[in-house]
């Protein structure tokens, strides 16, 4: 990672073959469930059923191809001071003087593909699907909340970067799209709480803790979406869908 050219960095966060091919099926697995959350999702705004799972087949399975393909958009200085310890002889007794130096070191800020470049432009094509500006504004409103609570939730964990459990704001944003859309119009129920879920943990968990990663944690590598396949935000947006689809069945 110390050369400046590398923009983008193919990341596999498994070991081993075995770990991996576990992985790899537990992934394609999750691309079939996807599959017809959104296609359902996609025919909710009017496209063509045949489309629908077009468009369903091709977000998930490049989801799951993209997801180790990081960008990188940002290379950042970091220097660390440390205090290290030599220890001198005086007449034989050993006498320990403290000695500050600094170490520089680099993190690199970059986009996941599978994890929040496609899921964002997912968001964004649903988003300007919303024609009426009342149904527009609920869900705007909806990701502000879930923004709030992604950024309240989230934690910094040194050398790891930002955890936080993506079913916290799956749950937040289907009961509170529930809550919203039900008596407007139901059918909305699922796609506003995947868009909020994404949108929301992407700026809240991720984005607006970026200050506070390069200042705790200080990781080589700051991957805005995800490290690896399937992450917090492409697993909260199809928690969400399912929880959104499951509530309007009741």
């Amino acid at each position: 990672m110390g050369d400046d050219n590398k923009r983008i960095i193919f990341l596999i966060p498994f070991r081993g073959a075995m770990s991996i091919l576990l992985h790899l099926i537990m992934g394609i697995f999750i691309v079939f469930l996807a599959v017809s959350y959104f296609a359902e999702i996609f025919s909710y705004i009017g496209l063509p059923l045949y489309l629908s799972y077009a468009l369903g087949v091709e977000i998930s399975f490049l989801s799951l191809l993209l997801s180790p393909i990081n960008i990188v958009i940002k290379k950042v200085e970091n220097n660390v001071f440390s205090i290290q310890q030599d220890v001198v002889y005086f007449f034989g007794i050993p006498i320990v003087v403290p000695r500050a130096f600094s170490q520089r070191t680099y993190t690199y800020i970059a986009l996941n593909a599978g994890g929040a470049i496609l899921p964002l432009a997912t968001t964004l094509f649903l988003l300007l699907s919303l024609h009426h500006p009342l149904s527009l504004l609920l869900v705007l409103f909806e990701t502000l909340i879930i923004i709030l609570a992604s950024k309240s939730i989230a934690r910094v964990i040194p050398g790891v970067g930002v955890v936080m459990p993506p079913i916290v704001p799956s749950l937040i944003s289907s009961i509170l799209s529930y809550v919203l859309f039900v008596t407007i119009h139901p059918i909305l129920v699922p796609l506003s709480a995947y868009i909020s879920s994404v949108l929301g943990t992407l700026i809240g968990a991720d984005i607006l803790n970026l200050k506070r990663m390069l200042q705790e944690a200080r990781p080589q590598m700051i991957s805005v979406g995800g490290m690896g396949t399937f992450d917090g935000i492409f697993i909260s947006g199809l928690l969400s869908l399912a929880i959104g689809t499951f509530l309007i069945s009741l």
